[in-house]
């Protein structure tokens, strides 16, 4: 099964960084960035917020057109807005376990709790997500900053590695609880391929509602 991501689907507020101090209880979380492949380069908006999902929106620049990666804390759908009528329809295994995992992995301390996944979904129950951090020095102490991102499937008792996530550079954390990424290096191991995502802002808690998270009533399975 061809696996589609945020990345590649198309083509095969606020308080923000650097302008004022984050709260240490976030809710909510919103970024701007651009995904880079050797094809395409196309802004990417990610949401994301506690007990409602994540919706991640693929735009073409200067065409009325988007894909939407949407996940409601149960399943995963793709909307594609590329006619008058648009479409839907839910991912499974691969597809699903893919996307689920990209989009987590833009805000990884968001989601992770320690060393394990803060919630349970049964879309990844196949599946290993692995975050590794790295012991840094600060001038409050050593902190563990995240390095890597696995995603493997599990076949026969081994895991097959899926997908890789490298965070080359982070903003810098002044108040946040979080090590937010700002560059990511992303490779598919099924086909060798890689790509990066320049993340341009990050704004906390700036109202998002939850009924973005759902469906829309327009377009039915």
């Amino acid at each position: 099964m061809t696996q589609r991501t945020i990345l590649l689907l198309i083509l095969a507020s606020s308080i923000s960084h650097g302008t004022a101090t984050r709260p240490r209880s976030i809710d909510s979380i919103r970024i701007h960035a651009t995904t880079i492949t050797e094809n395409s380069k196309l802004p990417l908006t990610l949401v994301t917020k506690r007990d409602a999902g994540i919706r991640a929106t693929v735009h073409i620049p200067g065409k009325l057109t988007r894909a939407v990666v949407l996940f409601d804390g149960d399943k995963i759908h793709l909307i594609q807005e590329l006619t008058e009528e648009g479409s839907i329809q839910e991912l499974n295994g691969n597809d699903a376990a893919v996307n689920l995992f990209e989009m987590l992995m833009i805000t990884p301390e968001f989601h992770f709790n320690s060393e394990e996944l803060g919630y349970q979904t049964s879309i990844l129950d196949q599946y290993k997500v692995e975050l590794l951090r790295d012991e840094i020095a600060t001038p409050t102490g050593n902190e563990q900053q995240p390095s890597v991102a696995n995603l493997y499937i599990k076949t026969d008792s081994q895991l097959k590695l899926l997908r890789t996530i490298k965070y080359v550079e982070f903003f810098k954390k002044r108040d946040s609880p979080y090590y937010q990424p700002k560059k990511i290096k992303f490779t598919d191991h099924t086909n060798t391929s890689s790509g990066e995502i320049i993340i341009n802002e990050v704004s906390y808690n700036s109202g998002i509602p939850d009924f973005i998270f759902k469906l829309p009533k327009s377009i039915q399975p």
